[in-house]
């Protein structure tokens, strides 16, 4: 099951290269600080020509609400580039583009939240001790966003699990249940997720494939952000799907990820069960299920 409303548009950097997305990141954030100053300077102006009319108080608040406009469209302009990871699907080209950036990193909290993308993005490509190596970099006192701590933990639970290691792995759902209590009352919500997708890692390894398929369902129905993780969930279903013999739902899910997966290694795993996979035999039995024609409408 997939999520309807999960953005699939792509972004605005997916047709550059990483070169170009900082040239637009750049261009734009010039633009709006521009704009921002430039209004300070007409208000400023405006008051100055006008301070028998006008009072000092009201001053301060439009100057107030320019810089809490600025600030906000500013914030949304930085996720914008997140979307080349969770939209467009390319984590390498978003590990390109974080690299780029890292030379202008100075403060603690920038680094290690640089730390956490680039773990982020390696974990899309499954390159898991390159996970750890950012992982370890990362520094909790210097962070004050709580949700960066709990992807920290959500990570190093992740890497835990796919290393099999049980002892650390427990240390990391013991600190994700303190931070819980020392949170408020909807960083619950959050934390509840992240145990639901260690979980799934669980039944994986146990090969609770029933339990598998209902938590990933759970979670692809919970999932309204980003459009890498609905890749790689429907992926694992796709395999479940082979595993159980549903090679008609597995193809179905195995387009989508090769369709949206980009440089993934979801996708890569996906072009390859799909070349091992006899595709013809089960679309001619559907074809004589439905009545339809070779040469008929696609069915899918």
């Amino acid at each position: 099951m997939k999520t309807t409303d999960v953005r699939r548009k792509p972004s605005k950097y997916r047709n550059l290269d990483a070169a170009g997305c900082i040239r637009r990141f750049q261009r734009v954030r010039f633009l709006l600080t521009g704009i921002a100053v430039a209004l300070i300077i007409l208000t400023a102006a405006v008051f100055i020509t006008h301070t028998e009319e006008l009072s000092l108080g009201l001053y301060f608040i439009v100057i107030l609400l320019i810089l809490l406009v600025f600030f906000a469209a500013l914030a949304l302009h930085v996720a914008g580039i997140y979307q080349i990871l969770y939209t467009d699907c390319d984590p390498v080209k978003f590990l390109e583009v974080l690299g780029r950036q890292s030379r202008k990193l100075k403060r603690p909290s920038q680094k290690s939240s640089h730390h956490l993308l680039c773990a982020a993005a390696l974990s899309y490509l499954e390159d898991w001790d390159a996970v750890y190596r950012e992982l370890v970099q990362f520094q909790a006192p210097a962070v004050r966003n709580r949700s960066l701590l709990y992807s920290h933990l959500n990570l190093l639970g992740d890497y835990c699990l796919v290393k099999d290691q049980k002892d650390d792995f427990e240390a990391c759902r013991r600190q994700l249940l303190a931070l819980e209590e020392q949170g408020k009352p909807r960083e619950k919500k959050l934390a509840d997720q992240l145990l639901l997708v260690w979980d799934r890692r669980i039944a994986c390894v146990t090969q609770d494939r029933k339990r598998e398929r209902e938590i990933l369902n759970q979670l692809l129905l919970g999932q309204k952000r980003y459009l890498s993780q609905e890749v790689a969930w429907t992926f694992r279903l796709a395999q479940l799907d082979l595993l159980d013999g549903n090679v008609e739902q597995a193809g179905q899910r195995l387009r989508f990820v090769m369709e949206y997966g980009n440089t993934m290694a979801a996708r890569t795993w996906a072009e390859e069960l799909w070349n091992r996979q006899d595709w013809s035999l089960e679309q001619k039995n559907n074809q004589e299920e439905t009545g339809e024609k070779e040469n008929g409408n696609d069915t899918e």
